[in-house]
């Protein structure tokens, strides 16, 4: 039997514009907005489906000097010797959420939860595929990763078993990153421009080559 290589999936994520589209969102009924915030939950934090649903902050959340609340969450997914967790640092978007759930996130079904996503998306516009429990998760990984966390820290974050698994599921998102790296850097520093001799590039440093 030979093994076909194939290439990676692309990643499903929302924008951070979709997000905010999203989050401000009217809908007809209250469940459909928990079900809503739930999934900008995972936006912010990574948290996937089961670890969402049996999230428990009395045992989970720590508090820093500073104030920021923590999230250290062994996720669902782990085994006895693999405790694989996440360390989730609280934005304010997720804090907001949070205190709204008055730290008691609503527990759904998988199916009703995917379900009412659904119907959410159509509500908004967006594809199917882009509203379920497991974009919520991508869609802090791409987050992250675009705003310029490292990769071990994203890591860390999602709760992966290491960094190389991160670096396969975001493989293609890297060259994004770099992009959105190189625009903030260069953003304000002016475009050099080089002397011209009789139509020719004029090297601007000694033994470079003329265009």
């Amino acid at each position: 039997y030979k093994y076909k290589l194939q290439a990676p999936k692309a990643i499903v994520y929302l924008s951070p514009e979709e997000v905010v589209k999203l989050t401000a969102l009217p809908l007809p009924s209250q469940a459909l907005a928990n079900v809503r915030d739930c999934f900008i939950l995972q936006c912010w934090t990574g948290l996937a489906y089961a670890d969402l649903m049996a999230l428990d902050m009395a045992q989970c959340a720590e508090t820093t000097a500073s104030g920021l609340r923590v999230l250290r969450v062994r996720r669902a997914k782990s085994t006895i010797t693999h405790g694989y967790e996440c360390v989730i640092p609280l934005l304010p978007e997720a804090e907001q959420i949070l205190a709204r759930f008055a730290d008691k996130v609503p527990a759904y079904s998988n199916q009703y939860y995917n379900r009412a996503l659904k119907g959410i998306g159509e509500l908004s516009g967006l594809a199917a595929g882009q509203m379920t429990s497991h974009v919520g998760r991508k869609t802090a990984g791409v987050t992250m990763l675009n705003r310029g966390i490292r990769m071990e820290v994203v890591s860390k974050f999602l709760g992966h078993s290491s960094v190389k698994m991160t670096e396969k599921v975001y493989a293609k998102i890297l060259d994004k990153t770099v992009l959105n790296e190189f625009e903030r850097v260069f953003a304000s520093v002016p475009a050099p421009t080089s002397p011209t001799e009789n139509g020719r590039v004029v090297p601007m440093w000694k033994g470079g080559l003329a265009a």
